[in-house]
């Protein structure tokens, strides 16, 4: 028997101050150290310690495991002792695979899940003297796949669970959300919980390699509308695992601290305007170019029932702790705003406009949803005077939301952005993006699964945005804009994009600003790009349908071609075009490319191998300046089916 021995999988939480980033625990401040105004403070109510008796297992994805044999190892009094568990044969009515455990006492334990091949797979759990709930959730470094069987994760990231309990004085605090970020890392929260009625949380945690290195400071942030923030910082979660007992103590107060400058929840809506005082707009994104089809922004009110349509067609799943059947959210308040469909006759509760297929949406199952065209739309604010303020400056408002998860990262897809502009200039700069920084790890098909404002196929809820600063904006009459932008047409069967409750107010913002460059802001004009004749098809006729992208059938290799042309006048320009496999975009492979300054000519690639057990690839044309940005491109998208099936 071969033990995969993920030894990475030990929780390290240190404190910010003298902390060892080693994988050996730091037992005199497991819980990192806490900084703001509602640092903890004494009071009546402190939960009690229990043992654990009840330990639900989960896949690196949040999916419930169920039928395997676990067992669990401690090293109490430095004696190895061991329990033999048998997980539940089937799922239980509360849609989680759960053991039964006795009673585990405060202490450090090996997790062992016996697969069905013989290997083991090990990840650690580690009960803290403040653990104060029975029951424990461990995410364990494997993915059940869609026949069912467990695909070990290996080097490609890491998954980690930490367990708590939020109170205050009085008691445990329901509707409190936790948050687990990097910084400027990991571009904002990685991955957000929500307490339930006895305060508790389960934080589940699923990044990338990429990411791992920056966990070495991630910060929790804990917020509740009538309490003061709080800042854990100094957490070290590089190495996985799952944790109880990390209990956080709130204090009454305002989650916002500063006064109100500026505010929005969209209840009343004036002449001419969306929501509110703000307006829909028609977007394109700057690299694609083309012109602007409808904006999908819509007011949003109390009772709508509007249902993904996508989902019923069985194009996209819900994530396992979503219990919404697919239905779009109410409003935080009153009225929120929302970027999806609601027209009878279109693809209804998502963003797809109209799917490939029709009526019939689309050829196989689960493949995201396809729309005919990508699309993209702008939410924009009234005139904003901020003439007379100074710094600090903040933006907040309630969001939800629910994209793509193949390449929701802040250089990908389906691009949640806040811009802004002067009021004195035409063009709009991106203050800050709300997609991750890197791409969540897992190896099933991740085309159905949903990425959402709580991460890596977690249930999106209504969470108040981390403030954005605005202090560049002080002292001047300003808009803002909310712009959605899909990118492409695949994956646009999910849900979409809500806000509500839009505040600007007199403190500070935490939110990772924007550091990339704007695509219409590199210095010169971006001019027309031109691509025809490209090889093989970027189209598919099936049964007088024409879908948006090829086939290829796997295996072999495959040569490309295209013959491009462009005309602007920024100089010393080069047109090529490059490999991108859509779930690894950081690994774009240049294929071949046009003298710099040649300005029209055929592309051709040589051969590119396609592997048996690829489902998809795309093809970028692009224009780059003398400094290498790309001005303008188009992507071909390619899907892997054996021509038998189609």
């Amino acid at each position: 028997m071969r033990a995969l021995l993920f030894s990475l999988l030990t929780v390290t939480l240190l404190c910010a101050c003298g902390g060892s980033s080693s994988d050996v625990p730091n037992d005199d401040n497991p819980t990192g150290s806490s900084s703001s105004s509602s640092s903890s403070v004494g009071g009546d109510y402190a939960p009690q310690p229990v043992p654990v008796e009840h330990v639900t297992l989960i896949d690196a994805i949040g999916q419930p495991l169920a039928g395997f044999s676990v067992s669990i190892e401690s090293d109490a009094n430095g004696a190895n002792s061991t329990v033999s568990l048998q997980s539940t044969g089937g799922t239980p009515t509360d849609g989680i695979g759960g053991l039964e455990v006795g009673s585990l006492a405060p202490g450090d334990y090996q997790v062992q899940l016996h697969m069905d091949d013989g290997e083991i797979v090990h990840t650690s759990l580690k009960i803290q003297d403040e653990s104060a709930s029975p029951a424990v959730t461990v995410a364990m470094p494997v993915v059940q796949d869609e026949d069912d069987e467990l695909q070990f994760i290996g080097d490609e990231g890491m998954v980690a669970a930490l367990n708590g309990i939020v109170f205050n004085s009085n008691g445990p605090i329901e509707g409190v959300e936790v948050s687990l970020s990097a910084g400027e890392a990991s571009n904002g929260a990685i991955a957000t919980a929500v307490t339930n009625a006895e305060g508790e949380f389960v934080l589940v945690i699923n990044v990338g390699a990429v990411l791992v290195p920056a966990l070495a400071e991630a910060q929790i942030r804990i917020v509740h509308e009538d309490h003061a923030p709080l800042m854990v910082t100094g957490v070290d979660i590089r190495s996985g695992g799952a944790l109880s007992g990390f209990n956080q103590q709130l204090t009454t107060g305002q989650l916002h601290q500063g006064e109100l400058v500026y505010g929005d929840d969209f209840s009343q809506v004036v002449d001419g305007a969306t929501c509110g005082r703000w307006v829909s707009r028609p977007l394109v994104h700057p690299l694609v170019g083309g012109e602007p089809g409808p904006s999908l922004w819509q007011r949003h009110t109390i009772g709508r029932a509007i249902r993904n349509e996508a989902l019923v067609h069985e194009l996209v799943t819900l994530a396992p702790d979503d219990h919404s059947d697919g239905y779009v959210p109410d409003p935080a308040t009153v009225a929120a705003c929302w970027y999806g469909v609601s027209e009878p006759g279109l693809s209804r509760g998502n963003f797809m406009i109209n799917p490939v297929g029709g009526d019939d949406y689309a050829l196989d199952s689960l493949d995201g949803g396809t729309s005919m065209e990508p699309n993209a739309g702008a939410l924009e604010s009234p005139l904003i005077d901020l003439s007379n303020e100074s710094a600090p400056l903040a933006l907040s408002f309630r969001t939800w939301w629910e994209i793509e998860s193949v390449n929701p990262n802040e250089n990908g897809f389906d691009l949640l952005a806040i811009e802004y502009r002067d009021a004195s200039e035409e063009n709009w700069r991106t203050l800050a993006r709300l997609n991750p920084m890197s791409d969540p790890v897992s190896v099933t098909n991740r085309a159905p699964i949903p990425f959402t404002n709580r991460g890596y196929n977690q249930a999106p809820q209504w969470l108040w945005q981390e403030p954005v600063s605005l202090d560049d904006l002080a002292g001047k009459e300003v808009y803002l804009r909310f712009a959605f932008y899909t990118v492409d047409e695949l994956y646009n069967g999910f849900r979409g994009w809500l806000i509500d409750d839009v505040r600007i107010t007199r403190e500070s913002g935490s939110f990772p600003l924007w550091s990339g460059s704007d695509d219409y802001d590199y210095g010169g004009d971006a001019g027309e790009l031109t691509v025809t004749e490209v090889m093989p098809e970027p189209v598919t006729e099936i049964d007088g349908m024409t879908l948006p992208y090829g086939t290829l059938p796997p295996g072999g290799e495959q040569v490309f071609s295209a013959v491009v042309s462009y005309s602007g006048t920024e100089p010393d320009v080069q047109l090529g075009m490059s490999y991108m496999d859509p779930f690894d975009m950081a690994g774009a492979e240049e294929l071949v490319s046009l003298p710099v300054g040649q300005l029209e000519g055929e592309l051709v690639s040589d051969a590119v191998h396609i592997d048996a057990d690829m489902s998809q690839l795309m093809i970028q044309v692009w224009v780059k300046n003398a400094d290498g940005h790309i001005m303008r491109n188009e992507i071909f998208h390619y899907q892997i089916v054996d021509p038998e099936d189609l």
